[in-house]
């Protein structure tokens, strides 16, 4: 299940999100996922827990 819990990611997920608009792309956080469907998928061990979904890519115009 989705676990909603604040972690101190903040500051990292805004770095991402002002480079995104530097160059020009968009971006936007994902806090709610399922954590361990995520890990699998990114084949991360236990030990590192995503804390945010950060996708990027073009603007639609």
């Amino acid at each position: 299940m989705a676990d909603f819990r604040p972690h101190g990611g903040e500051p990292r997920t805004q770095n991402v999100l002002s480079r995104a608009v530097f160059l020009g792309l968009g971006a936007v956080p994902v806090g709610a996922f399922y954590d361990e469907d995520v890990q699998q998928v990114l084949a991360l061990s236990d030990d590192q827990p995503p804390l945010y979904l950060i996708p990027v890519g073009a603007l639609q115009s």
